[in-house]
């Protein structure tokens, strides 16, 4: 079990606790309850959904499993997939905006974010 620190306080984060689609969902709340655009939310729903396909295709159901390299052969995944460098470039923003997000929601211990700045 890890210890992860929030803003107010301390909770346990069991492995399942990091599921990957979970927290998916909940910024995709986050970002409703932002009172983000439709168009907004659109954007982020489908370029993380690219992620979550790529994921599930490597056996990656937690954010803890996450590392430069698997983001790495993401990117790539969409240039075989014909994606255009546009098109790849707005999956990794969308990528990095979640992975950062997530960071700064949870402050998982001993979990430095692969995409971060300074990562």
């Amino acid at each position: 079990m890890n210890t992860t620190t929030i803003k107010q306080g301390t909770i346990k984060i069991f492995d399942q606790d990091a599921h990957l689609l979970t927290w998916l969902n909940a910024f995709m709340v986050d970002r409703k309850a932002q009172n983000m655009s439709a168009g907004t939310l659109d954007f982020y729903q489908k370029k993380l959904k690219y992620f979550a396909e790529f994921c599930d295709g490597q056996a990656i159901t937690l954010i803890t499993q996450i590392d430069a390299p698997l983001i790495r052969e993401f990117l790539l995944w969409l240039e075989n997939k014909d994606h255009n460098p546009g098109g790849i470039h707005a999956a990794y923003r969308s990528l990095r905006t979640f992975l950062n997000w997530w960071e700064n929601k949870i402050e998982p211990e001993g979990w430095k974010n692969p995409i971060g700045v300074g990562a």
